[in-house]
């Protein structure tokens, strides 16, 4: 064929045409037999240009590099590589990499050789935000980035994210409804709570329900309990808003633990029973403690105040009282409000 050296050693100079409408028009071979590269003029299949066994070659043979399809452009260089001993593909725009496929399926972006996702998943990294993997629970798509990092939808229709567990697709999920300009949270095929443009919140087909532990549960779990055989009322202010005790001896100190911030506020609601026998609580300044922590360090500023001045005095043997504990923090201050709801239910 003219312009190419018939010798099994000889290189390819000058221009040469081709045949049309052959499947290996152009074909060269390594001395050992090995198909390297070849040009397809098959109209009726695909012209096309490859190599045909790259992976033959692996880092330090002769190649200065691994196998590399390679574009040159008017701006710089492409590569289109397969690198590593597990022959990842990368694509390196400008000879800068960009985006990677994996072995294990995982695709990587910006120039990431470690993904962070999971097998087949994703990993899009616009910065190295330097912290530790994510959970292996919800690694299938990983956004990482050092600064404000996020997800856009852009769209002038409805978006949403929904959440899948069944055979119903569209039960449970977040909805932007643009209509409305609304944000709704969807349970049950249900939209259980909506706020719109202006701020306003509702709760749908649902009241707001405080939260408490249930009789079974630990302590550790329960907002309201009794410690120190029955000498210590603790009111954790993380766990909930209502919690019953029952006396089993005299209640010397009062611990509110976990106190709200300044700019937000906790209610305890509680339901004290009397013991078999008559039991007292200490509501005095030095019983009350507010503490901003689990109650072993400093306690914070705050006393207790009592509508009408009068404190709680519980009732006759085995009688319910309902007392309502709430703080409204002031800068460092973090005063307890109380008053009696009712007393002496039997």
């Amino acid at each position: 064929m003219a312009g190419f050296d018939d010798s099994s050693t000889g290189g390819v100079s000058g221009t040469s045409t081709i045949p049309d409408n052959t499947e290996d028009s152009v074909l060269i071979k390594s001395t050992d037999g090995n198909e390297l590269f070849s040009i397809s003029t098959n109209e009726t299949d695909d012209e096309s240009v490859r190599m045909v066994h790259p992976q033959i070659y692996d880092r330090g043979d002769n190649l200065t590099d691994s196998p590399r399809a390679q574009i040159d452009a008017q701006g710089g260089r492409t590569n289109i590589d397969t690198i590593g001993a597990n022959n990842e593909m990368v694509f390196r725009p400008n000879q800068v990499e960009k985006f990677r496929i994996n072995v294990d399926g995982t695709i990587t972006t910006g120039g990431e050789e470690t993904s962070l996702a999971a097998a087949h998943g994703l990993h899009l990294k616009i910065a190295d935000s330097t912290l530790a993997a994510p959970s292996g629970d919800f690694d299938d798509l990983v956004i990482e980035g050092s600064g404000n990092t996020g997800m856009t939808f852009s769209t002038t229709a409805n978006s949403g994210i929904r959440f899948q567990k069944d055979g119903n697709n569209a039960h449970h999920g977040i909805t932007f409804d643009a209509g409305t300009t609304s944000i709704q949270t969807r349970v049950n095929n249900i939209d259980r709570l909506y706020m719109d443009s202006s701020g306003r919140t509702r709760f749908i087909y649902a009241g707001v329900q405080f939260f408490s532990a249930t009789d079974s549960d630990s302590d550790s779990m329960k907002p309201l309990i009794l410690a120190d055989s029955g000498a210590t009322l603790k009111i954790d202010c993380r766990k909930g808003n209502y919690g019953g005790v029952t006396l089993t001896a005299n209640v010397t100190a009062v611990d509110f633990l976990y106190h709200p911030g300044d700019g937000a506020v906790f209610t305890m609601t509680a339901k004290i029973k009397q013991g078999s026998s008559v039991y007292e609580i200490d509501y005095s300044d030095s019983a009350v403690t507010v503490y901003a922590g689990d109650g072993t360090g400093s306690a914070s500023t705050g006393e207790m105040k009592w509508s009408g001045g009068v404190p709680h005095t519980i009732g006759a043997a085995d009688t319910t009282d309902i007392v309502q504990f709430t703080i409204f923090p002031n800068g460092t201050t973090f005063d307890v409000f109380a008053a009696v709801i009712g007393q002496d239910f039997s």
